[in-house]
């Protein structure tokens, strides 16, 4: 009885091995260059009741009586199958089609984090093997594994002739990209296109929704304070009375006089000032303030390599000449950025 559990016992440990490395290759499915493993079983000894007896004269010979006592692993398999290709827009990444491995040199007495990362590789004292292609360029122009920074060796074309002789295995010597070398400067020129909308800090009329509103005007000096996006005018007249009023977007209700009306915030900044038409009506007019701030974001590098999101404001503002606000049409984009300065962009509305 005793038997027949640790028999069966030895199966399930066997089968929670397979378990494991099944487990171990789906944790690695998207690992580059990982090869999956296979677990392979064989049974156990089998323990021997009765010996076999050889056949003698007219008797018959009599086979052992035997008794099996499990399974045990025969052997864990590394399959070295190609993978399928996947692009990586890289131009550094590489593949294996076949057999074979890619030489590393390890530098003598790496790092931990080197020792560490190697784990995964064959490494023996001063090379080590792997089918991961992921490599990039240093800043000497090797050819490096980029998980631990160890140098791809390799045979150098002859600069001459550009042929490879294999023949010397132990020719191979780093792969070097000298034209791929590059020192890091920080960006000192930027060229972008942007769009400008022409119709920044104006505020248009939608629909007058039947109330008779013709245009509006944004001053200047304070368009920036009136919120960017749709607003509602609600035009009313007072039973029994003659004057009309109207509200921007719910608020306070303030006479139409003369046909005009402005609407200022709390702190007295005029907004927008609304004009009618000779025949004011009851109803709601559709506006939308097109805001005179454009933000955009380009990358810059400093002098270590490192890129930066450099934020930049444009701010459109009417030219001024000789006390007279916006002549001909003329406006211009004022360019605020911690790292430009003195820019300006000068255009004209019908452009």
């Amino acid at each position: 009885m005793i038997g027949a559990l640790y028999a069966g016992l030895s199966g399930l440990k066997n089968h929670q091995t397979k378990i494991n490395v099944i487990g171990h290759n789906l944790s690695n499915i998207n690992t580059i260059g990982f090869k999956k493993s296979r677990v392979v079983f064989r049974e156990a000894f089998s323990q021997t009741l009765k010996a076999a007896v050889a056949a003698q004269g007219d008797r018959g010979g009599v086979n052992p009586q035997s008794v099996g006592t499990g399974s045990q692993i025969g052997s864990i398999d590394v399959l070295q199958r190609n993978g399928s290709a996947q692009t990586t827009d890289m131009p550094t990444d590489l593949m294996f089609r076949g057999k074979g491995h890619f030489v590393l040199e390890v530098p003598a007495g790496g790092t931990k984090a080197q020792e560490e990362s190697s784990r995964s590789i064959k490494a023996s004292s001063i090379r080590a093997f792997t089918r991961n292609g992921n490599f990039g360029i240093d800043q000497s122009g090797d050819l490096v594994y980029r998980p631990n920074g160890y140098k791809v060796l390799g045979w150098q074309a002859d600069p001459v002739t550009g042929e490879v002789n294999t023949a010397n295995p132990d020719a191979i010597s780093s792969v070097s990209f000298p034209f791929m070398r590059s020192i890091s400067r920080k960006t000192s020129y930027v060229q972008f296109a942007s769009n400008l909308d022409a119709r920044a800090g104006a505020v248009e009329v939608v629909s007058d929704g039947g109330t008779g509103l013709m245009s509006s005007v944004t001053p200047a000096q304070d368009g920036g304070n009136l919120r960017p996006g749709s607003h509602k005018v609600r035009v009313e007249r007072a039973e029994g009375a003659d004057a009309f009023t109207a509200s921007l977007d719910g608020g306070e209700s303030l006479s139409i006089v003369d046909s005009t009306v402005t609407f200022s915030d709390e702190d007295g900044r005029q907004l927008v000032t609304l004009k009618f038409g000779d025949e004011i009506k009851t109803g709601t007019a559709s506006l939308e303030y097109i805001s005179k701030f454009h933000k955009t974001e380009i990358g810059i590098f400093d002098g270590l390599g490192q890129r930066h999101d450099a934020e930049i404001t444009f701010t459109k503002e009417s030219v001024q000449t000789n006390g007279t606000v916006n002549p001909a049409g003329t406006w211009r984009w004022n360019i605020e950025s911690e790292h430009i300065t003195d820019a300006q962009i000068v255009t004209d509305d019908d452009e």
